[in-house]
């Protein structure tokens, strides 16, 4: 779990838990898994449309996200994808596939720190 999440992050962001509880970190990492895989929904969808601007904003705001709670790894592949689109630059399907299997993992990290 290490390597895919940055454990220093989330400590962090369980010191806002209260004793004993774990609302914040659940309301957190259900919302990050939720909304990023929506996301990962539009960067297929504008990869489809050829909309290498529209793919990089989306990267934008998975790295940032994604920055928030720990998984730094998936958040360096975004800024690549998110360079690619401001250079205008479409990111090719098996980027894209690498990163969703990525999120996968994260996901499942992720619910298992949630869930500890």
């Amino acid at each position: 779990m290490d390597q895919l999440l940055n454990m220093e992050t989330l400590t962090a962001l369980r010191e806002f838990d209260e004793p004993g509880k774990n609302d914040f970190i659940v309301e957190i990492v259900d919302a990050y898994l939720a909304d990023t895989a929506d996301r990962f929904k539009s960067l297929w969808e504008t990869h489809k449309t050829g909309d290498a601007g529209a793919l990089g904003k989306v990267a934008h705001s998975v790295k940032g996200s994604s920055l928030n709670v720990g998984a730094d790894g998936l958040a360096a592949l975004m800024k690549t994808f998110e360079m690619d689109g401001k250079a205008g630059t479409l990111s090719g399907v098996e980027k894209i596939a690498e990163a969703e299997k990525l999120f996968v993992q994260v996901s499942e990290a992720l619910t298992k720190f949630r869930n500890s």
